[in-house]
């Protein structure tokens, strides 16, 4: 079996994985509870509100990168700079979508966070499985590059 197809599954793996955990984001995000959640002076979003976006965003991202992979997979186009836009497109979103997480749920939440908000342990829970997601798209970038780009 090529290196290519074997990168290919692996990459496909992980971004399936991430698409399950962009859709609890969205679920946990859709729920209206009784729950601790401020919305956050600078960025005036909640907690739910940084679910249910960051949810939404990166399955669209994640779709649209596994569609790029799978499309580079069958043909013959130049692989490396195909996959150059949608995983810079997913590196920038999750360093911006985490930062902003940062400021929502570690400044005018944290009180909340203590308390045991599910909100609050949800968008922790999202806030560190996105840190995975970027390190997941710059491994799969650089791979890809050296690995499948050369084939």
């Amino acid at each position: 079996m090529p290196v290519s197809s074997v990168f290919i599954g692996l990459s496909l793996t992980c971004y399936i994985i991430g698409i399950l955990t962009d859709v609890v984001a969205i679920v946990f995000g859709s729920i209206q509870l009784n729950a601790c959640d401020v919305r956050d002076f600078a960025s005036r979003m909640t907690v739910q509100q940084y679910l249910m976006g960051g949810g939404i965003a990166d399955l669209i991202l994640s779709i649209f990168t596994i569609l790029v992979l799978s499309y580079t997979h069958h043909t013959s186009y130049s692989k490396s700079q195909l996959m150059i836009f949608p995983m810079t497109l997913n590196v920038v979103f999750n360093v911006i979508w985490n930062i902003l997480g940062g400021i929502i749920i570690f400044g005018s939440n944290m009180h909340c966070l203590t308390s045991g908000s599910i909100y609050l342990i949800a968008g922790v829970s999202f806030w560190s499985v996105t840190i995975l997601k970027i390190i997941r798209d710059y491994a799969v970038s650089c791979s890809y590059m050296l690995c499948v780009g050369a084939n």
